[in-house]
């Protein structure tokens, strides 16, 4: 989805996919922001890991979030 106007374009996302944007761009981004998005994601009961996962094998970064859902637990 993306809303548009004549000065930007912002484009919005699943929080499954913006968990997995933010491990893999983990190194643009402040690591209390960082920390925050994937605690707050994990405590949700609405978080989908099965979206979670099949986004983390498209983007290859399977193992990195697998490291962190051992480190949360």
């Amino acid at each position: 989805m993306a809303a548009k106007n004549e000065v930007f374009e912002l484009k919005v996302y699943d929080k499954e996919k913006v968990v997995c944007d933010f491990i893999k761009y983990k190194s643009r981004c402040d690591i209390r922001i960082w920390g925050t998005v994937l605690n707050n994601y994990f405590k949700r009961r609405d978080k989908d890991l099965k979206r979670l996962i099949k986004y983390a094998k498209t983007y290859q970064i399977i193992d990195e979030l697998e490291m962190y859902v051992e480190l949360l637990q």
